[in-house]
């Protein structure tokens, strides 16, 4: 009777461990080579239009000469009367990409570097984009914030914040705009 019953008090721990561990993500990436790449991220904090967003694509031929990637993204999923949770998004990114077609037995791999970050905060309404298309040689680091900000004292003052720093060089199209929802 002791052994079920500890057998079960461990059960239990595991699942409420587990259930907590579902709302935090994060992910460490250094990636180097050469090749063809392909990626897409996205990341939300809540379902539907609420909390924050991040989207992320990739894609490009050629030498990948550093790129480190950091994500951190955690929500607190509480009863709508409170206010008060965590909810945030930070990401930030070290990169340089340089172009050439890429050919391998199975055929040839021919894009110029196309790089696409969207970040939404929906409890102030504010986005980011950072876009950068036909690239030959792109240089670049990126960190974005994006959270609910609740005060300490009065739980019902919520607001928000996204903050963002981008620096890059880019032989290519370069945009950065703040008011296109990310898709």
């Amino acid at each position: 009777m002791k052994r079920e019953l500890a057998i079960l008090l461990v059960i239990g721990i595991a699942l409420v461990g587990m259930a907590g561990a579902a709302n935090y993500m994060y992910e460490k990436a250094n990636i180097k080579g050469v090749g063809y790449k392909n990626v897409e991220t996205i990341i939300q904090t809540q379902t539907g239009l609420a909390g924050n967003k991040l989207v992320e694509k990739e894609s490009g031929s050629g030498n990948v000469i550093t790129e480190r990637t950091e994500i951190e993204a955690e929500r607190v999923d509480v009863p709508i009367e409170d206010p008060c949770c965590i909810d945030y998004i930070n990401f930030s990114k070290e990169a340089e990409f340089e172009y050439m077609p890429v050919s391998y037995q199975t055929g040839t791999y021919d894009q110029k570097w196309i790089e696409k970050l969207c970040v939404q905060n929906y409890y102030i309404g504010a986005v980011v984009v950072e876009m950068y298309t036909h690239a030959e040689h792109l240089q670049k680091n990126t960190e974005v914030k994006t959270r609910k900000d609740c005060s300490t004292d009065d739980c019902g003052n919520c607001t928000g914040a996204l903050e963002a720093n981008f620096a890059s060089n880019v032989i290519g199209v370069a945009h950065k705009v703040d008011w296109l929802p990310c898709i």
